[in-house]
């Protein structure tokens, strides 16, 4: 994940990552935002397509 993340130019550090898969009620719990997600799709079009 955070290799298509970067391949789609957006910086995100391993520690913010993983808080995205924590439980909900857990203290460094992270919600996925769009522009989360928008980059990640963009970095699976760039690693799929070439």
């Amino acid at each position: 994940m955070h290799q298509v993340l970067e391949l789609a130019g957006f910086n995100v550090s391993k520690p913010e990552l993983s808080a995205l898969f924590r439980m909900k009620g857990h203290k460094n719990y992270r919600a996925c935002g769009d522009q989360l997600l928008r980059n990640f799709l963009k970095g699976l079009t760039i690693r799929h397509r070439g």
